[in-house]
């Protein structure tokens, strides 16, 4: 019978403060209340409160059972009881819903009211109110339930903003719970369920559940409430925690008990590979954070290096798997907050730029790990194990652990053995991602110049055993030739640690003199030790992932043109002008027009007209500067001509090169520039084909770390492609400089027209290019293909194909294709090494879908490593290693491209493009010859259930390639 009683509709009265009587003189906001009766006792505390108290009796009351006065009054509210309990609900359920916007008008009177809430039956109570609103919501239908829901739900949560905020929440709840009257055993079962209130999700649930239900119940929210968000409530936890351990000293041995375990269960909520922004008036700063609770932990802590020992005494009161959380959120937040990229350089001692960083950083380490033998062994796992692929480049960090460990040389001995283990094992060689195995090979270099160091006979004794030389046999073997260079660059480091000079290995080829090369044998000889933590001491720790970039800012139209004023001349002054005139003399010859003097009023012509940049810093000031609609429009049509002028010219570009990339990948259009998108793609292209060593690798990083739209990471990556190709010699006709525009027979209105030409500018380069590179490889093929199931001659056909894009036709004869050296270490290793990198990242892992796995931006990304593949040529030297991983990349998205036709028609044209490149050799199926055959089933049962005669065609296509190829390999 219960389940038919159920309310048809719910309303709520709000009291109408309005209509009170106003106030007399006497009735003053504060301590000048004068009350018609005072409060003496608890019970009249109690009665007073619940007998809908006026304004006077109010704060008798409240300040009676102030916290602040319990020495006083013998009671403290903040324990509890059954008293505390009769106090807190009418002040939950009863003076919130009537005083609280009084109470937020007077200061003292807020204060005195937060204080009496700010315990653990208060938060609690709060959280019960507010849970009880959410769930008679759900019985309200439409718009009205959620109308008379909303100010309550506002209200309480309000209210719990304003409890906890303030780094001092913590420290002060401790002291009223661990006070000297209270009982241990009491005082910890007190503190557990405030643990569970805060730490385990509760608090924040309730919270985020309210503050979403406020989104969606009104159009625009007031108050963006920090407590319903999770990063800043992490941040707040955080704050905390460092200000109450800052403030006791190691002695409190039941504070770092109660501290340990409430950071502890606070790691519980997550919240990592979050981006925060920091705003100033023109840009903002992106600093890459993955830990808000932590970051926040050690920007308060290490201002002061005797807070240094309390980080080890928080950690040594968790528990293992929480101390273990714990370490590899420090190896995260230090790495990205603190440490850069290195460039490479000739100098052997390049390590000592950032040596009293990595020393700071090893520092913080050791005094985690500090004798634990489970965080030591856990910090070796994270070293040689899976997890470090996790962060990615720069080598700072990988230092600093294993500085934090040298002076142990057992550990640093197991380290070498196992890296060395792992680097020979053909498994991980065939299987490991390059970007894992090169973090590997520096772990073993690194550890291989402290073990020569410190016991070089059991270097010795290492170099000479079955382990390291089937590890270099194994290298020397693989197909991969990134997987060889590596085993020539490990074997050439140890000989020449161990070995006489005439004795020592040597490998007699171009890749072991490079400047890549040098940097990993430099690493035997970094020395890195445990140091202070005065390098770290800044307000804000500059690390690898920050980006300055223009602030966006709302879309303006063009100024209008100032105005001419006309000035009426008499004719009687022009017919004197004119019959003065002396037929006589000789006339000078017209002078060419000039637009600045077409105003007849001459204190209307503006003579300081802004100019065309020269330089680049010139140019970056232009860029940057969105005040002045001429300098900024200037600059923008100017940015890829200089750019391509300067490549050439010194070192002024490579200098400025990071500060433009990041500025042309962040700009807005603020003025509705008609060309704003081509121009800025043109720019960005020019700097990538002028500086691609260090350009190519940036904005791969830029795309997959940055704080940017989904329409910036696809900027990014067409400037990534169309660089590439321009390296290469070819010309695109939609991204060239001087591309004419076709004369439209009829054009749309001028609104209309600028829309629909900016979105074919922002989807045409790289896509129309590999529309153009499928089209040309399957024209041909695909009539005959369908109409011959067999496939046969498809190869002949699709090689004999040549693409619409033409080569520069100025040159005489066929230049270098300028892209070949770089094709892998500047384009294609730094786009699939962080795709590998952020697909086993945590985040990734745990999240249903990431924006760089959306339909959005994989299809474009496949598209780049494919134009990349074709714009290397026929037969590139890294052709092998470059078809060994795109080809597992590929097959290991067959399942996202059964969901999407995009993926699938993207994957498909990485085959195709792969089967071409390849068309000439034979020995690339004998090495991955299991994976083809996966490759040609799975595009036969593609073929079998699409219905898309364009995916059809390209399966066709592809399939008889795929079999053609494995026909000529099994006849051979």
């Amino acid at each position: 019978m219960t389940e038919l009683l159920k309310p048809i509709s719910t309303s709520f009265i709000k009291k109408d403060l309005s209509t009170r009587p106003p106030r007399t003189n006497e009735e003053e906001i504060g301590p000048n209340l004068q009350p018609t009766k005072s409060v003496a006792s608890v019970d009249e505390a109690i009665n007073a409160l619940c007998s809908s108290p006026d304004r006077p009796l109010l704060w008798q009351s409240l300040k009676f059972v102030d916290p602040d006065r319990k020495k006083v009054t013998k009671f403290n509210i903040s324990l509890p009881s059954s008293q505390a309990a009769q106090l807190l609900k009418p002040m939950v359920d009863h003076i919130i819903p009537t005083y609280w916007t009084e109470l937020k008008a007077s200061p003292k009177e807020l204060k005195t009211f937060l204080r009496c809430i700010q315990n653990v039956s208060g938060i609690g109570a709060i959280l019960a109110k507010l849970k009880s609103i959410l769930s008679k919501s759900k019985y309200g239908k439409g718009q009205s339930a959620a109308t008379n829901i909303s100010p309550q739900l506002s209200e309480y949560i309000e209210v719990l903003s304003f409890t906890l905020q303030g780094n001092k929440f913590l420290s002060a709840l401790w002291e009223r719970i661990f006070e000297g009257q209270n009982a241990e055993i009491y005082a910890q079962g007190l503190w557990k369920e405030l643990v569970t209130l805060l730490c385990k999700g509760r608090l924040l649930s309730i919270s985020a559940e309210a503050t979403q239900f406020l989104k969606a119940s009104s159009e625009k929210l007031d108050t963006d409430f920090w407590v319903g968000n999770g990063a800043n409530y992490s941040e707040w936890i955080g704050e905390n925690v460092a200000f109450i351990a800052s403030k006791y000293p190691p002695e409190e041995s039941i504070l770092w008990k109660s501290l340990g375990e409430f950071a502890g269960q606070a790691l519980g909520l997550g919240y990592t590979g979050l981006i925060q922004r920091k705003f100033t008036a023109l840009y903002y700063v992106l600093i890459i954070y993955t830990d808000h609770l932590v970051q926040k932990l050690y920007s308060r802590l290490l201002y002061a290096e005797e807070h240094l020992p309390k980080i080890r005494f928080l950690v040594l009161h968790m528990p293992a798997h929480q101390q273990r959380a714990f370490l590899h959120s420090s190896l995260r937040v230090l790495s990205l907050r603190y440490l850069k990229d290195i460039k490479l350089t000739n100098d052997e001692l390049w390590w000592k730029i950032d040596s009293d960083i990595v020393s700071g950083i090893a520092a913080i380490l050791s005094t985690i790990i500090k004798n634990d033998d489970c965080l030591m062994g856990d910090l070796v796992y994270w070293l040689v194990g899976g997890s470090t692929g996790e962060l990615g480049g720069g080598t700072g960090i990988r230092r600093a652990a294993i500085a934090a460990m040298s002076s142990d040389h057992t550990r640093i001995q197991t380290i070498l053995e196992q890296s060395m283990l792992n680097f020979g094992d053909n498994l991980y060689i065939q299987h490991t991602p390059i970007a894992q195995q090169e973090l590997n090979a520096q772990v073993l270099l690194l550890t291989a110049g402290y073990v020569h160091r410190s016991t070089p006979m059991h270097l010795f004794t290492l170099a000479r055993s079955s382990t390291h030389i089937n590890a270099i046999s194994n290298r020397l073997s693989a197909t991969n030739l990134k997987s060889r260079l590596l085993g020539m660059l490990v074997g050439v480091a140890i000989s020449e640690l161990i070995d006489k000079p005439d004795k020592r290995m040597v490998f007699s080829m171009e890749e072991i003199g490079t400047l890549e090369a040098q940097w990993y044998k430099s690493l035997t000889k970094v020395e890195d030790c445990i140091g202070s933590i005065g390098a770290l001491q800044k307000p804000d720790g500059i690390g690898k992932d920050i980006a300055i970039i223009r602030r966006p800012q709302e879309t303006k139209q063009k100024p209008n043109e100032i105005k001419k004023l006309s000035t009426n001349i008499s004719s009687n002054r022009q017919k004197q002008a004119e019959s003065d005139s002396d037929d006589d003399l000789v006339a000078y010859q017209k002078p060419d027009s000039d637009p600045e003097d077409d105003d007849e009023d001459a204190t209307l012509v503006q003579r300081n007209l802004p100019k065309a940049p020269v330089y680049i810093r010139d140019l970056l000031t232009g860029l940057r500067d969105t005040e002045n609609y001429e300098n900024h429009r200037l600059s923008l049509y100017a940015a890829a001509p200089l750019i391509r002028r300067k490549a050439n010219f010194g070192s002024e570009l490579s200098s400025h090169a990071v500060d433009l990339a990041s500025i042309l990948i962040g700009l807005g259009d603020k003025f509705n520039l008609p060309d704003f998108l081509r121009l800025r793609l043109q720019a960005m292209m020019a700097l990538v084909s002028s500086l691609p060593a260090e350009m190519g690798p940036y904005f791969a990083k830029a795309f997959f770390v940055g704080d940017y739209s989904l329409g910036q990471r696809a900027s990014i990556l067409q400037a990534i492609g169309m660089g590439a190709r321009a390296l290469a010699g070819f010309k695109d006709e939609e991204t060239s400089a001087d591309a004419k525009e076709m004369f439209p027979l009829k054009t749309l209105p001028p609104t209309l027209h600028n829309l629909y030409v900016e979105m074919q500018l922002a989807a045409s380069p790289s896509d129309s290019v590999e529309r153009a590179l499928t089209r040309d490889l399957i024209a041909p093929a695909t009539k005959a293909a369908l109409s011959n199931s067999s496939g046969q001659h498809l190869r002949a056909l699709a090689t004999r194909n040549k693409t619409t894009t033409r080569r520069d036709p100025s040159a005489k004869k066929p230049k270098p294709n300028a892209l070949v050296p770089l094709v892998l270490p500047a384009f294609f290793s730094p786009l699939a090494g962080r795709w590998y990198q952020h697909i086993k990242a945590p985040l990734t892992r745990q999240s249903k879908e990431s924006p760089l796995t959306s339909p959005y931006l994989l299809p474009p990304l496949l598209n780049t490593l494919s134009i990349i593949i074709h714009a290397a040529g026929p037969s590139p030297p890294f052709l092998g290693q470059m078809t060994t991983e795109y080809w597992d990349l590929l097959l290991a998205l067959r399942t996202r491209a059964l969901l999407d036709g995009t993926v699938m028609q993207a994957v498909l044209g990485g085959f195709l493009v792969l089967l071409q490149a390849n068309s000439d050799k034979a020995s690339w199926v004998r090495d991955l010859g299991v994976q083809v055959a996966e490759a040609g089933e799975w595009v036969k049962g593609v073929l079998e259930g699409e219905r898309r005669e364009e995916v059809r065609g390209l399966a066709v296509v592809v399939l008889g390639m795929i079999a053609d190829v494995l026909r000529n390999e099994w006849q051979m």
